[in-house]
Order: C-alpha cells, then sequence, then structure tokens
C-alpha cells in the first residue's frame, strides 16, 4: 500500500465497521450476529495492518484512537477482545 491509498483503505474501514456497528441496532439476531462479525473483521484488519503502514505521527495517533473507539464500540456489542 501507498500513502494516499493507505489513508483511504483505513478511512473506509473504519467507515464500514461503524456501518456494521450501527445496522445491529435494528436487526434481528442473526442479522446483527453477521454485522458485529463484519465489523470485527474490519478492525481486524485495520490492527494487523497498522504496523506495516507508514503514517505521520499525527495520522498514526488518529488511527490509533480511532481503533480505540472502535474496540470499545465492538466491545459494548459483546465482542470479547
Amino acid at each position: 500500500m501507498n500513502g494516499v491509498n493507505d489513508n483511504e483503505f483505513i478511512e473506509s474501514q473504519l467507515k464500514v465497521a461503524h456501518w456494521h456497528l450501527d445496522k445491529t441496532a435494528d436487526a434481528d439476531p442473526q442479522a446483527g450476529q453477521y454485522h458485529i462479525a463484519s465489523a470485527r473483521r474490519a478492525y481486524q484488519t485495520l490492527l494487523e495492518l497498522l504496523p506495516t503502514i507508514a503514517l505521520s505521527g499525527r495520522r498514526r495517533v488518529e488511527l490509533v484512537t480511532d481503533l480505540a473507539a472502535l474496540r470499545q464500540r465492538l466491545q459494548t456489542a459483546g465482542v470479547e477482545m
């Protein structure tokens, strides 16, 4: 990955994860589990990517903060971390 593409991918994965978590509010149990699993996959992808990409210090701090907030939402949704 490189520069702009890294940031676009990061932002898209954050949006995907939050979108799926938002959808759990109105979902039946089976669909809710699907959305939670999808959000978890997006979160895990970002965790695995973090050490491999070059980010400015400020952007890395922002991403770590965003990931912490996403982790909290996943835990609130019942995901064991």
